[in-house]
């Protein structure tokens, strides 16, 4: 340094702080990307007094693994845009309890019970002869099995049963330490009844749409994916059919909304503010806007398609998010944490369960209303064509 003349230094200097100011302000990379497969361990369980029969194996692989029909394998892959490949593999446990001793199981109890059937040696045995494993179950590199579905063989009514049963297809969340197999422990697992009855004569048979609503609770438990339909109050609707979330009935399961998927990776919100922007139909975006106070508007467009029951074609569907609320829509009291727009503009209109909220081609919105009953200080249209659609912040 001592032969550099002073202007050489200061230019020494100057190149120096560029380099430093462009180190700062570029994008750091992520060093973990989002798992891409999990694999979803069913265990077939019996009881003294309930067995699966011969032809019901057929149809749980179909439900489960179909690549080409309505399947939890082609639910993912649809809903995550190629993103997500869910792997069932199977194991088979038998149990000396009968169907009421099951029935009358609390959380704790169920806990114990996945906790000792999974302490089974057996049952990895049987997870080792799958044609499709793959010798990982902690894709998500968390340290506990990705995924654990008790196969039960039972038909369940969804209409009027109680949710409190050990039968009723849900989701527990529990840590809990097996240590059995790679050291891994489980963290929720899924009680899944064979049949779902809808009423005297409709019965879904393995359905896929209760399935994948379980799986969901299971893949965004820790980023605040929830309920989207009131647990105190069934007839009031912020969300209805349009989400897999709120209504799960349908053998053909529902999608799932744009902010969901954002949070699960599969899709992306883009800021609008002023003016307009075009998207592609097939980009996994949703227009987002107006944010205020933890609260802000989703537009996506929405088309129906095979992985969606509601027979509308296609249009618009407009959001109310309210990122406060991180339970979903499952308290009243509380409020919605995913509220959708009705097409009669009317937001405080809940009670219609089949409520029409698919907004046509150039429609022209200015009902927007935060939770508080603010109403938004903009207004939007909202259009597509062929390939693309368009949003206008006014």
């Amino acid at each position: 340094m001592k032969n550099l003349t002073k202007k050489t230094c200061l230019l020494l200097a100057l190149i120096l702080c560029i380099i430093a100011f462009c180190s700062c302000n570029t994008p750091v990379e992520e060093t973990t990307e989002p798992f891409s497969e999990i694999v979803n361990v069913v265990i077939l369980t019996e009881f003294q007094d309930a067995v699966f029969e011969p032809e019901d194996f057929e149809i749980i692989e179909d439900s489960l693994n179909n690549p080409e029909s309505t399947s939890v394998k082609q639910y993912f892959s649809k809903v995550s845009y190629g993103n997500l490949t869910v792997k069932s593999v199977y194991a088979f446990a038998q149990s000396n309890m009968t169907r009421e001793s099951f029935k009358e199981l609390n959380t704790t109890q169920q806990v114990a019970f996945a906790k000792n059937t999974l302490q089974n040696q057996t049952i990895y045995k049987d997870i080792h002869k799958s044609e499709i494993f793959e010798e990982k179950l902690d894709n998500k590199k968390r340290g506990y099995l990705d995924s654990v579905v008790f196969y039960v063989p039972w038909t369940v009514s969804n209409t009027g049963s109680d949710p409190s049963s050990a039968l009723w297809p849900h989701t527990v969340f529990y840590s809990a330490n097996i240590k059995t197999f790679n050291g891994l422990n489980f963290k929720d697992f899924v009680i899944f009844p064979h049949n779902v009855q809808l009423s005297a004569s409709v019965i879904y048979t393995a359905s896929v749409g209760v399935m994948c609503h379980e799986l969901l609770h299971v893949l965004g438990n820790d980023l605040g994916i929830s309920d989207l339909y009131y647990y105190d109050d069934p007839n009031v609707h912020p969300v209805g059919l349009y989400d897999i979330m709120a209504y799960t009935d349908y053998a053909a399961p529902q999608q799932l909304n744009m902010y969901y998927k954002s949070l699960l990776g599969w899709a992306t919100l883009t800021d609008l503010n002023y003016g307009e922007i075009e998207v592609a139909k097939t980009d996994a975006t949703a227009i987002k806007l107006g944010e205020r106070n933890g609260e802000f508007f989703l537009i996506q467009y929405f088309e129906e398609s095979e992985i969606c029951g509601i027979e509308y074609g296609e249009g618009f569907l407009i959001y109310r998010i309210n990122t406060n609320i991180k339970n979903g829509n499952v308290d009243k009291t509380v409020g919605e944490q995913v509220f959708i727009f009705r097409t009669d503009k009317l937001s405080v209109n809940y009670n219609a369960y089949n409520f029409p909220a698919i907004f046509d081609s150039d429609t022209f919105f200015e009902d927007l209303t935060y939770s508080d009953g603010t109403k938004a200080s903009f207004e939007i249209f909202i259009s597509f064509d062929g390939d693309n659609f368009y949003v206008e912040v006014l």
